[in-house]
Formats: structure tokens, sequence, C-alpha cells
């Protein structure tokens, strides 16, 4: 199905678009008490499931982020950080050395260390002091390694690198991935991991959770239902880099073109087509060698389109995260095998095939 043509967004409903989809967060995100306790002392973030009531809202918020993403929009005055002047470094060098030392401080507990840590991360991006953020970063991460964080390790690890890659840091954002896919695949169960990789961080950072995908699938003992999800999941995220690099439009988005130009200082254009292509065939083979689970487990279907109020007129029963993604590929597939025509029903589950 054709995609609508880009349109320009206007910076004030930007500008609104924005403030509501923060909104909607606060909404689908509120903290209790224990949770905040938690937040303290994890230092990160705190897992909450979403409840049935509320799922109008998530999809409405995630439809407002889609509208971003898709159409253009110039940057607004205050997404661009004003550089700071003399008086300005110097305030924020005194902010480091107030928080270098709690980095240390035991009575803190590892939230406060971590927060610290963080604090630390930020004022080397005001001053764009790479070298210290790399070391900060570093500090960071093993932190959580140490304390067997894996799941904070993997997602925090991502979000520094992305930030070294806005920055155009891409030497020092490449060293900081081996080490930190390396460690994601290796300590991660495989539910983290294709948690991971299915949820926002993975979608918005597909080269990352490529590399980890890459090292968790040379894993032994994966069952084949295991297997397919991996392949899956790495195949919906190359074909999402081979479409960023085709799509003339991604220089206009700041965040794609950095990553796109990140991405082409270790492969070309061709070789991601042909990593795309290859990898959507083994799982699409994957796939037709799971037998009754194709139309069980792995079966194609999703609910996420669907608006809530047909979902519950229809009783639509949920999707699981492997249904889901077994719809994504399945629409991949459709995409680049068949020819343009009616575009398939919402929601309607199919069979992948194999790409020619």
């Amino acid at each position: 199905m054709p995609r609508p043509e880009r349109r320009e967004i206007e910076p004030n409903d930007a500008r609104v678009i924005r403030q509501l989809v923060a909104h909607y967060d606060r909404v689908l995100m509120p903290l209790t008490p224990e949770e905040r306790t938690e937040l303290r002392a994890k230092g990160g973030e705190v897992e909450r499931v979403i409840p049935e009531s509320q799922r109008e809202i998530r999809e409405l918020r995630d439809k407002l982020g889609e509208i971003l993403r898709y159409h253009r929009h110039a940057p607004l005055p205050e997404d661009r950080t004003p550089e700071p002047d003399d008086n300005d470094r110097g305030l924020i060098r005194q902010l480091r050395e107030h928080f270098e030392p709690l980095t240390q401080q035991q009575d803190r507990g590892l939230g406060g260390q971590l927060r610290a840590l963080h604090a630390l991360t930020q004022l080397d991006l005001m001053l764009k002091d790479y070298d210290a953020f790399e070391r900060h970063v570093t500090r960071y991460l093993l932190m959580l390694r140490d304390a067997g964080l894996n799941e904070m390790y993997m997602a925090g690890g991502c979000r520094h690198i992305e930030s070294l890659v806005r920055a155009g840091q891409y030497e020092k954002a490449n060293r900081m991935l081996t080490s930190w896919a390396d460690r994601s695949a290796a300590v991660n169960d495989v539910d983290g991991i294709c948690r991971f990789c299915s949820a926002d961080d993975g979608k918005m950072s597909p080269w990352a959770a490529v590399q980890v995908l890459d090292r968790f699938l040379r894993r032994s003992g994966l069952s084949p239902v295991q297997r397919y999800e991996g392949l899956a999941l790495r195949a919906i995220a190359l074909d999402k880099i081979d479409r960023w690099l085709a799509d003339s439009s991604t220089e206009e988005n700041e965040s794609l073109a950095a990553q796109t130009r990140w991405i082409l200082k270790t492969a070309t254009r061709a070789e991601i087509a042909q990593r795309a292509q290859s990898a959507i065939r083994q799982a699409v083979l994957a796939w037709e060698a799971l037998g009754e689970a194709r139309w069980t487990e792995a079966k194609p279907y999703s609910v996420t389109s669907m608006p809530a109020q047909a979902r519950n007129m229809m009783e639509a029963p949920d999707s699981t995260r492997l249904q889901e993604t077994s719809a994504q590929l399945d629409q991949i597939v459709r995409r680049r095998t068949v020819p343009p025509g009616p575009a398939p029903r919402s929601g309607e589950g199919g069979r992948p095939r194999t790409t020619r």
C-alpha cells in the first residue's frame, strides 16, 4: 500500500503534537510511591504494564509520534541547544567538579552514584567533551554490569551510543557499540533481548539492534521459535535501515541522517540491501520450518493498527509480541514481493512468502 505524500508540518502544529505526546506519556506512566522508591534505588526506569483501559490513549500517542516521524517539520527553536558562552562553560565545569566525587560515595547507594554519573554525561555533552563523555559512560555501564542490571545495561548503553552518533562521533560510537553488543547479547535472556529489539529502543536504533541480534543468533541451544523470533527481528531492523538509505527524505530528519551516515561508515548501501534481502529470506524459512507453531505462537496477527473501539466490537483477542513480529515480517514480504494493488485488510493474518 503506497504511503501518503509527506507534507510540511507547521512549527506550532509540531509543537502542539509533541506536547500532546508528552502529556499522554505522563498519563500512561504515572509513578506510584513504590515505583518512585524503586527508581531511586536502581537509578533506572520502572517497567509498567499499560492496562487495557489505557490502550486507546497509547494508540493515539503512538499515532501522533508517527506523524512527527513521517512528515517533515523544521527544527523548533527550542530544539536547538544554545551554545554556552565562557561564563556558562565555567559554571558547567564547576558542576562537573561537584558531581565527580558523588559517583564514588558509597552512602548514596547505587542509584545515587548512577544519577551522579548520568549528570556528568549530560554536562560532558553540553561542553562537547566527548572524551570525558566516553569515560563517564564506560563507568556508568560497568556499574550496571557489576550490579547485574543487564536490561538496564542494554537500554542505557544504546541511548548513550545514540548520543555519540547524533554528535557525529562515529569512531567512539563504534568502539562502544562493539563491547556493548557483545555484553548485551551474552548476559541477557531471550525474552529481554527480543523485548528490547521489538520496543522503542530497538526500533529507533535498528543498527544497534542488528549488532545484538547477530551475536544472539550465534547462541547454541535456541529453540526453533526463539531462533525464528531473533531472525525476524533482525530482518525487520535491516529492512528499516534499507528503506532509510533508499529514501531521499531521510536527510531532512537530523536524527535519521546521523544514523545513516554512521551506518555507511561500516557498510555500503548495496551491502545493507543484500543483508536485508538475505535476512528476510532466512526469517521466512525459519517461520516455514516451525510446523504447527506457524499458526499458533508465530501466527502473523496484529491488533496494533486496529482502533480500540473496533477491537472491542469485534472482541479481537490480544496479540503476543511474537505474533506482532510475524505480522511485521509478513507485511515486509508482501511489500517486497507483491505488485502494487489493493492493500490487505488491517489485522488480516497471512503467510510470509520467501522473497525472490
